[in-house]
């Protein structure tokens, strides 16, 4: 449950990976910010994955959502 005015949700998988950036620059930058992980992603190449709407525009991962807008790739988010 986000109580924010605007919920961040980082769509990736559950490892210590890519994503990883954007939580650690997000917690310094914006500590009041809530993050809600999306992890229930299939890997690609699977039908999961090809049905999975939380991708980017051009459907890569890292993606954070911020309300309507997304944005693709760890280092494209940092920036």
């Amino acid at each position: 449950m986000c109580l924010a005015l605007v919920c961040s949700t980082l769509h990736y998988w559950g490892v210590k990976s890519r994503g990883l950036a954007t939580v650690y620059v997000m917690g310094y930058f914006a500590p009041d910010t809530e993050i809600t992980y999306a992890t229930e992603i299939g890997y690609p190449g699977t039908p999961e994955y090809a049905a999975y709407e939380g991708k980017s525009l051009l459907g890569q991962l890292p993606c954070l959502q911020h309300g309507d807008r997304k944005i693709g790739q760890s280092g494209a988010i940092v920036r």
